[in-house]
């Protein structure tokens, strides 16, 4: 399975994660490559999310995570950075 098929999958399992936690709309931004891998909403909230992925724990996403923070949102948006690690599951790094 290649990188990009990784990611896929990853970001659809984040993806029915938030609709089974009660997100009433959630999407991907298939093909994207923006910062923005997937959106949700819920009454009046927004979340704007970036997913990775790592084999190990002992990942780093120093770079992506300084960017990621910098983007500017509206104070109804959640910002959240997750990255999927192999036989451990989601990890939320980020989140304001």
């Amino acid at each position: 399975m290649n990188n990009k098929r990784r990611g896929t999958e990853t970001e659809n399992k984040y993806r029915l994660k938030l609709l089974e936690e009660g997100w009433d709309i959630v999407q991907r931004s298939a093909g994207s490559k923006s910062p923005i891998d997937i959106w949700a909403l819920k009454e009046e909230e927004v979340m704007l999310i970036q997913m990775k992925r790592s084999k190990t724990k002992n990942f780093s996403y120093k770079k992506e995570l300084q960017k990621f923070i910098k983007i500017k949102v509206p104070i109804s948006c959640t910002k959240r950075f997750v990255v999927w690690v192999d036989r451990i599951g989601f990890i939320t790094i980020y989140e304001n």
